[in-house]
């Protein structure tokens, strides 16, 4: 038997351009054959890298949106599409990232006989039921479930909760190594010089708890149900473009961020988990009438089943927050106990930088009913 895998898929990104990455059949040895169940199709990523040089340069790349009638008038832009392993140069030959395992492959068309909700939602007693087949697509560490990282989880149980992370990161850890990302943002407005906009900046993301189920549902069309696990060990959100200075200083400060500081919103600690859509909620998406007769695109997430009572929830976790340098003298709140007052930056309290807990925690969204239709302007 052979396994599919993929080898360091690097991208000069051109406009309408993409480079095809090289792939190959590899036999698969006995332990590899051992654990192989024969449903879907499975992938294991090795070498995973995108890059693309700088904009304007002559590997970079760029999607141009023209937001007028007149080509060039006003334009949204995009490039410097750049992900690779943490801790490497995005471009060079090591700075691919495996993805995934063969116990923990990327995987899609895996069929599941699974219990679809299809009774009355407004009736609290029913509970009825259909059994549908679901097509499952699943990234590595979907089994993976999100730590609790409350405050109060913290102050009650820090013993479990040091426990419960580090074993969150040592799951991570067996299935893919982390990854960088950068991603530039510009708009031209009325022809004139281009107005930055953004970069985006993320160290050390990895994917866990990801998965999604497609089926059929009487009347609705194309069903989808799943969630979207992600952790970010630092996100950074730029203002201004890198200059000569700022990437000297990145790389005297060995920081992957090069950006000047002053522009600078870093996140860190971030940790995101969404469900959109379940068995007894899923979303839809189908074609509908409008009052005038003609087809619109309708997206909805149904209501929520009466005898459900609660759907699963979705967390949202920011250890810290950061604008511009980390121990920015302008934030400090106090002096730690028992430290000198000599300007040492470990030795004071920062605002939205808790010692324990989080700057910013959103915890326990559910949607109840959405429904989102497209209409002719």
């Amino acid at each position: 038997m052979k396994k599919f895998v993929l080898r360091y898929a690097k991208f000069p990104l051109l406009l309408s351009l993409l480079s095809v990455p090289a792939y190959a059949l590899e036999s698969m040895n006995d332990a590899e054959l051992s654990s192989t169940t024969g449903e879907g199709l499975g992938a294991v990523v090795d070498n995973l890298a995108i890059h693309s040089g700088d904009k304007g340069a002559a590997d970079g790349f760029e999607i141009i949106l023209d937001l007028n009638e007149i080509p060039g008038q006003e334009q949204f832009i995009i490039s410097e599409l750049r992900i690779h392993k943490t801790g490497t140069v995005s471009g060079t030959a090591e700075s691919g990232g495996n993805f995934g395992t063969v116990n923990n492959p990327v995987f899609i068309g895996d069929l599941r006989a699974v219990d679809i909700f299809s009774g009355n939602a407004s009736d609290p007693l029913d509970e009825t039921v259909t059994t549908t087949t679901v097509m499952r697509s699943e990234f590595p560490g979907a089994s993976i479930r999100q730590v609790d990282r409350s405050a109060v989880n913290q102050l009650n149980n820090p013993t479990g909760y040091q426990s419960a992370a580090a074993r969150f990161e040592s799951d991570l850890d067996q299935v893919s190594n982390k990854f960088n990302l950068h991603w530039r943002f510009d708009d031209v407005i009325a022809s004139g010089p281009e107005t930055f906009r953004s970069v985006l900046d993320i160290e050390g993301f990895r994917f866990y708890g990801t998965y999604s189920d497609m089926f059929a549902t009487a009347g609705n069309g194309i069903s989808l149900a799943g969630a979207t696990g992600l952790y970010i060990d630092t996100l950074t959100i730029s203002s201004e473009a890198p200059t000569t200075a700022s990437i000297a200083t990145a790389a005297l400060a060995n920081e992957y961020v090069q950006t000047p500081k002053a522009s600078q919103l870093t996140l860190s600690g971030v940790d995101i988990y969404t469900v959109l859509g379940t068995a007894d909620q899923p979303l839809t998406i189908k074609s509908v009438k409008d009052d005038a007769g003609k087809h619109q695109l309708q997206f909805e997430i149904s209501a929520l089943p009466s005898s459900i009572g609660v759907a699963p929830k979705s967390d949202i976790y920011i250890k810290s927050i950061f604008f511009g340098d980390k121990y920015n003298p302008a934030l400090r709140t106090g002096l730690r106990a028992g430290m000198a007052d000599d300007n040492t930056p470990e030795n004071y309290h920062y605002a939205f930088q808790p010692d324990i807990g989080n700057t910013i925690e959103i915890r326990g969204m559910a949607i109840q009913h959405l429904r989102i239709t497209t209409m002719d302007i």
